[in-house]
């Protein structure tokens, strides 16, 4: 009749083993012990309100301190009544503050890391959500303090609609996602119910509005369904564009009934901009026919970049040709990757015409895709480029910019390269066969020269067009210059 807490009882007469009565593993629970079912009383069978405390003890676990779980005062005691006071026979270490069980308020705690379990020490006292290492707000031992243990920051909360969904059948929507149980939970759904059992259905008496499904996390929408017009272009969202059609739109299989009024984001907007005049105005560039390299030190070069190579020209339309009376040294146009034009047959008469440095394959030639052919105001002797082996091509934009290495103007996709049988490589990059296209030239010099696809070396940023073109698909500013 002694064992365990039994001892702790004097005279017990009938010693059992015990456990919470609230612990799912019953026997086997970590506090499970012997204690004392009938009989006798606790040594320290008053309330502390009976004794009078003194000094503290040397230890928590003194005498009777030991009795009670978690106690954080243990001083020298003796009953309240005795004229003895500190030298009364029952005079001993008595717990003064302390606790079973977890009944204080979770502010009396400091709290730390996450504990393994929702159901370590004294959170599985309660139907925990957050289950942590603490100890008494006061303690100056703090993680050490021997009263520390896992206790419940935040308990779980419960919804007053206890039943499970499948229990009811549901109806129509109610009017709000708030009515009756509904308000009980975060709701998407809210709608009329009734037990699925039920032979009454509507008109039974336990009829009333359930949450059929609660809001559930999800990443920010981007697509949209689109409804009613709105009242004006500029509600909403539509303001952020120059919008042609602007309506009430909200997520693509949306949880929330009837998602136009209750999913938050359903808003206005703009379902289709408007659309700018196709095509722009043109560039008013005369375009001119060029010719040899200026290298003459009498030529009159003031028109020249003279960052750039500068080639006799005149104008295409001139049918003087290179009689012209504007014959004169200008900037040649960036010129295209080799493998963006057609050769002629034959060599030029000169190997150094052109482009050409005289030593290479000097060839006239126009670009692959002109309409006018041989016609083409851009036929000049360049270099063919020799046959070579199959390239394999990257996938990432050199540096993000169409305006480097070997791609040359008109290119679409200038790409890092390397030949697939090992042949060594210069390291270029250069445009890759079909993304060379004829790029049309408007006016309109964009905001900046780094706008669009123009990239950080450009000098003339404009607005452009491919040449096949006939919708503005493919408007957009492009380089037409750069460094």
């Amino acid at each position: 009749m002694t064992d365990d807490y039994c001892g702790d009882v004097n005279n017990c007469s009938s010693c059992k083993w015990s456990w919470p009565t609230s612990s799912a593993l019953q026997w086997d629970d970590p506090s499970a012990a012997c204690r004392c079912e009938a009989g006798g009383e606790s040594d320290q069978d008053s309330s502390s309100d009976d004794f009078t405390y003194g000094s503290s003890c040397a230890n928590l676990t003194d005498d009777y301190c030991s009795d009670i779980n978690n106690c954080n005062s243990c001083k020298w005691s003796w009953p309240t009544s005795s004229a003895l006071q500190w030298d009364d026979p029952s005079a001993a270490c008595r717990c003064e503050s302390g606790e079973s069980n977890q009944d204080s308020s979770s502010n009396d705690y400091a709290y730390g890391s996450s504990c393994a379990n929702l159901t370590d020490d004294y959170c599985g006292d309660v139907n925990c959500a957050s289950c942590k290492w603490s100890w008494p707000t006061s303690s100056a031992l703090q993680w050490d303090d021997p009263s520390a243990a896992c206790r419940c920051e935040a308990e779980t909360e419960e919804s007053n609609q206890d039943d499970n969904n499948d229990d009811y059948t549901y109806g129509s929507s109610c009017a709000n996602l708030t009515d009756e149980y509904c308000g009980d939970v975060n709701c998407a759904s809210c709608k009329w119910s009734w037990p699925t059992s039920s032979t009454l259905q509507w008109d039974d008496p336990s009829a009333a509005c359930r949450c059929e499904a609660e809001v559930q996390l999800r990443p920010t929408p981007t697509d949209f369904t689109f409804g009613d017009n709105c009242a004006s272009l500029d509600e909403d969202f539509c303001a952020d564009v120059d919008c042609a059609s602007c309506k009430q739109s909200w997520p693509i299989n949306s949880q929330y009934m009837d998602p136009q009024i209750f999913d938050p984001h359903s808003a206005c907007r703009c379902e289709s901009e408007v659309q700018a005049a196709f095509p722009p105005e043109l560039a008013n560039d005369v375009a001119y026919v060029y010719g040899n390299e200026c290298t003459g030190l009498d030529q009159e070069k003031s028109l020249c970049d003279h960052a750039s190579p500068c080639h006799m020209s005149w104008p295409a339309d001139d049918p003087l040709e290179f009689l012209s009376a504007q014959k004169a040294c200008r900037t040649l146009p960036k010129q295209r990757a080799p493998e963006g034009y057609r050769y002629a047959s034959q060599q030029c008469s000169d190997l150094s015409e052109g482009t050409c440095d005289g030593s290479c394959d000097c060839r006239r030639s126009v670009p692959l895709d002109d309409p006018l052919g041989w016609l083409s105001s851009e036929k000049m002797c360049r270099c063919k480029p020799a046959a070579e082996p199959e390239r394999q091509w990257g996938t990432e934009t050199c540096g993000g910019s169409l305006y480097t290495g070997l791609c040359g103007a008109d290119c679409h996709d200038c790409l890092p390269n390397w030949f697939n049988d090992g042949t060594p490589n210069d390291g270029q990059c250069r445009c890759k066969p079909g993304a060379i296209r004829e790029i049309v030239w408007g006016a309109e010099q964009c905001a900046s020269t780094n706008e669009g696809q123009c990239g950080g070396w450009c000098r003339d940023c404009r607005k452009s067009w491919e040449l096949t073109d006939t919708t503005g698909a493919t408007l957009d500013c492009r380089c037409k210059n750069w460094w």
